[in-house]
């Protein structure tokens, strides 16, 4: 919603790039797919494994028809080092050198996985029409000059929401009583909004999404307080991502 206000995308003639399609990259198929975009999907480990078991892969892309197709390109991958499909540094200079848009780059995966000086560069020479960073290399020392240069700068906050906790506690308590084989009979119960924060039910879904969260609030607080990212991580309002 906030790239249609504030950045005049039609999300029905923009395409998504994901690089990554774990559990993570599936969530965001699902959360982004009624907007009406157009969904591409880059993931090498699982084409490999899919195309060795005969199985159909061809929804996997290459990196390159990515980057000559996607208005945005988002990563969600692991940060491997070694072996045959390493992440660490994916998009560095020699990536972005080789888009053909100017999409805009997220990274909400891990810090390392975009080359933050790189980014930093194809953003002042226009490769890239904007940035969205939620994990930073070095972090809490994080690079200043690209927070106060990308669109939504967030301080690694990752899942930080009610409904996100609740969901991996209850993941943790499953697994705890699986391996125990322990009948799971626990409940899990998400704090609710106070009744002043509710989104007002006048509002449309995607408007209800923003009023439940918007992340220029914390991206505001870190790019005025950039040097109190640790606690700015740490401390942070009830979040909820839907009400039932």
């Amino acid at each position: 919603m906030l790239l249609e206000k504030e950045k005049g995308y039609d999300l029905s003639k923009t395409t998504v790039g994901l690089v990554g399609v774990g559990h993570v990259g599936h969530a965001v198929i699902e959360a982004i797919r009624p907007l009406g975009v157009q969904i591409l999907l880059n993931d090498p480990p699982q084409k490999e494994a899919l195309c060795k078991a005969g199985k159909p892969h061809e929804f996997f892309l290459n990196m390159e028809e990515l980057q000559e197709k996607c208005d945005i390109i988002s990563f969600h991958t692991p940060l491997i080092t070694k072996g045959s499909y390493p992440t660490f540094h994916l998009a560095n200079k020699t990536f972005f050198n080789a888009l053909k848009k100017r999409p805009i780059i997220i990274n909400t995966s891990r810090g390392a996985v975009v080359d933050n000086t790189d980014v930093l560069q194809a953003l002042k020479d226009g490769i890239i029409r904007d940035t969205i960073i939620d994990t930073w290399e070095n972090e809490p020392n994080i690079n200043q000059e690209l927070l106060n240069l990308i669109y939504i700068g967030t301080p690694h906050i990752a899942g930080y929401s009610a409904d996100g906790k609740a969901n991996a506690t209850r993941m943790a308590l499953t697994a705890l009583c699986n391996h125990f084989h322990l009948q799971a009979t626990f409940q899990i119960r998400v704090p609710q909004l106070p009744e002043e924060e509710l989104p007002s039910p006048n509002l449309t879904e995607k408007e209800r999404a923003l009023a439940l969260y918007n992340p220029h609030t914390d991206s505001l607080k870190l790019k005025s307080h950039p040097t109190m990212f640790e606690e700015l991580r740490g401390n942070y309002p009830l979040r909820r991502e839907f009400i039932e």
